[in-house]
Protein backbone atom coordinates (compact mmCIF):
# COMPACT_ATOMS: atom_id res chain seq x y z
CA UNK A 1 0.00 0.00 0.00
CA UNK A 2 1.03 3.68 -1.18
CA UNK A 3 -0.01 6.45 0.61
CA UNK A 4 0.76 10.00 -0.30
CA UNK A 5 -0.02 13.00 1.67
CA UNK A 6 -1.88 15.74 -0.17
CA UNK A 7 -3.27 19.39 0.36
CA UNK A 8 -6.94 19.39 1.06
CA UNK A 9 -9.40 20.67 -2.19
CA UNK A 10 -13.30 21.02 -2.42
CA UNK A 11 -13.65 16.96 -4.42
CA UNK A 12 -12.61 15.36 -0.88
CA UNK A 13 -15.05 17.43 1.38
CA UNK A 14 -17.44 14.54 2.10
CA UNK A 15 -14.50 12.21 2.87
CA UNK A 16 -12.87 14.80 5.21
CA UNK A 17 -16.50 15.18 6.84
CA UNK A 18 -17.12 11.23 6.90
CA UNK A 19 -14.21 9.94 8.22
CA UNK A 20 -13.90 12.81 10.82
CA UNK A 21 -17.80 12.08 12.12
CA UNK A 22 -17.02 9.09 12.63
CA UNK A 23 -14.42 8.78 14.83
CA UNK A 24 -16.16 11.79 16.79
CA UNK A 25 -19.21 9.64 16.84
CA UNK A 26 -17.16 6.57 18.03
CA UNK A 27 -16.18 8.21 20.83
CA UNK A 28 -18.78 10.47 21.51
CA UNK A 29 -17.48 13.45 20.96
CA UNK A 30 -19.49 15.43 18.23
CA UNK A 31 -19.74 18.85 19.44
CA UNK A 32 -21.04 21.90 17.38
CA UNK A 33 -17.71 23.32 17.28
CA UNK A 34 -16.72 19.59 15.27
CA UNK A 35 -19.95 20.24 12.90
CA UNK A 36 -19.28 24.25 12.60
CA UNK A 37 -15.51 23.32 11.02
CA UNK A 38 -16.75 20.02 9.31
CA UNK A 39 -19.52 21.70 7.36
CA UNK A 40 -17.16 25.04 5.89
CA UNK A 41 -13.41 24.22 6.13
CA UNK A 42 -12.57 26.33 3.70
CA UNK A 43 -14.24 29.23 5.86
CA UNK A 44 -13.01 27.85 9.54
CA UNK A 45 -9.78 26.69 8.15
CA UNK A 46 -8.08 27.33 4.99
CA UNK A 47 -9.34 31.13 4.64
CA UNK A 48 -7.23 32.03 7.80
CA UNK A 49 -3.84 30.65 6.62
CA UNK A 50 -4.86 27.42 7.92
CA UNK A 51 -4.41 24.15 6.03
CA UNK A 52 -6.27 20.49 5.79
CA UNK A 53 -3.62 17.41 4.63
CA UNK A 54 -5.36 14.31 3.45
CA UNK A 55 -3.56 10.99 3.53
CA UNK A 56 -4.81 9.27 0.54
CA UNK A 57 -4.52 6.02 -0.35
CA UNK A 58 -2.43 6.08 -4.48
CA UNK A 59 -3.91 2.50 -5.70
CA UNK A 60 -7.64 2.85 -4.51
CA UNK A 61 -7.35 7.18 -4.42
CA UNK A 62 -9.39 6.63 -0.98
CA UNK A 63 -8.74 9.49 1.47
CA UNK A 64 -7.70 7.25 4.59
CA UNK A 65 -6.92 10.02 7.13
CA UNK A 66 -6.62 13.95 7.80
CA UNK A 67 -5.27 16.62 9.67
CA UNK A 68 -5.45 20.43 10.10
CA UNK A 69 -4.01 23.13 11.08
CA UNK A 70 -6.45 26.56 12.36
CA UNK A 71 -4.36 30.15 12.62
CA UNK A 72 -5.68 32.04 15.25
CA UNK A 73 -3.54 34.53 15.79
CA UNK A 74 -0.18 35.81 14.06
CA UNK A 75 1.83 33.58 16.50
CA UNK A 76 -0.44 31.00 17.33
CA UNK A 77 -2.27 28.13 15.60
CA UNK A 78 -4.28 24.64 16.49
CA UNK A 79 -4.02 21.48 15.44
CA UNK A 80 -7.06 19.45 14.68
CA UNK A 81 -9.09 16.63 13.27
CA UNK A 82 -6.09 14.39 12.99
CA UNK A 83 -7.28 10.87 12.46
CA UNK A 84 -6.92 7.98 10.25
CA UNK A 85 -9.43 5.09 9.14
CA UNK A 86 -9.06 2.15 11.70
CA UNK A 87 -8.64 -0.39 9.11
CA UNK A 88 -5.54 1.97 8.51
CA UNK A 89 -4.19 2.72 11.93
CA UNK A 90 -0.46 1.74 13.09
CA UNK A 91 1.09 2.12 10.03
CA UNK A 92 2.45 5.48 9.97
CA UNK A 93 0.08 7.84 8.78
CA UNK A 94 -0.84 9.68 11.77
CA UNK A 95 2.88 9.99 12.24
CA UNK A 96 3.70 11.47 7.92
CA UNK A 97 0.50 14.00 8.62
CA UNK A 98 1.48 15.85 11.74
CA UNK A 99 5.07 15.42 10.24
CA UNK A 100 3.36 17.28 7.11
CA UNK A 101 1.77 19.77 9.64
CA UNK A 102 4.98 20.85 11.45
CA UNK A 103 7.12 21.15 8.10
CA UNK A 104 4.42 23.43 6.86
CA UNK A 105 4.50 25.88 9.75
CA UNK A 106 8.17 25.41 10.42
CA UNK A 107 9.11 26.54 6.65
CA UNK A 108 6.20 28.35 5.48
CA UNK A 109 5.33 30.30 8.97
CA UNK A 110 8.35 31.08 10.95
CA UNK A 111 5.86 33.17 13.14
CA UNK A 112 3.99 30.79 14.76
CA UNK A 113 5.94 29.95 18.12
CA UNK A 114 2.76 27.55 19.21
CA UNK A 115 0.93 24.69 18.13
CA UNK A 116 -1.89 24.15 20.46
CA UNK A 117 -4.18 21.28 20.85
CA UNK A 118 -7.67 19.98 22.98
CA UNK A 119 -8.33 16.24 23.25
CA UNK A 120 -9.72 13.67 25.07
CA UNK A 121 -8.24 11.03 27.66
CA UNK A 122 -10.27 8.12 25.27
CA UNK A 123 -7.61 9.06 22.66
CA UNK A 124 -4.88 7.60 24.32
CA UNK A 125 -2.63 6.53 21.09
CA UNK A 126 -3.13 10.32 19.43
CA UNK A 127 -2.29 11.31 23.25
CA UNK A 128 1.00 9.21 22.96
CA UNK A 129 2.05 10.86 19.41
CA UNK A 130 1.35 13.96 20.17
CA UNK A 131 4.15 13.53 23.43
CA UNK A 132 6.09 11.85 20.99
CA UNK A 133 6.44 15.06 18.71
CA UNK A 134 6.77 17.39 21.89
CA UNK A 135 3.42 18.31 22.68
CA UNK A 136 3.54 18.92 26.56
CA UNK A 137 0.75 19.13 28.34
CA UNK A 138 -0.79 22.69 29.94
CA UNK A 139 -3.33 23.43 32.43
CA UNK A 140 -6.80 22.78 31.29
CA UNK A 141 -7.27 26.58 29.88
CA UNK A 142 -10.58 27.37 28.12
CA UNK A 143 -11.14 26.45 24.49
CA UNK A 144 -14.48 25.45 22.60
CA UNK A 145 -14.55 21.64 23.23
CA UNK A 146 -17.02 20.99 26.25
CA UNK A 147 -15.53 17.40 25.99
CA UNK A 148 -11.69 18.06 25.86
CA UNK A 149 -10.19 16.83 28.88
CA UNK A 150 -6.28 16.92 27.48
CA UNK A 151 -4.96 20.25 26.33
CA UNK A 152 -1.15 20.08 24.95
CA UNK A 153 1.12 22.48 23.47
CA UNK A 154 4.27 22.97 21.06
CA UNK A 155 6.67 25.56 21.90
CA UNK A 156 8.19 26.05 18.48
Amino acid sequence: MSIEIIPYQDEYKEEFQQINYEWLNKYNLLEDYDVRILSDPQNTILKNNGYIYLAQDTQTKQIIGTIGLIRHDSTTCELTKMCVKPGYQKQGIARRLIERCLKQIREQHPEIKKIYLCSNSLLKAAIHLYEHYGFKHVQNEPRHFATADIYMELQL
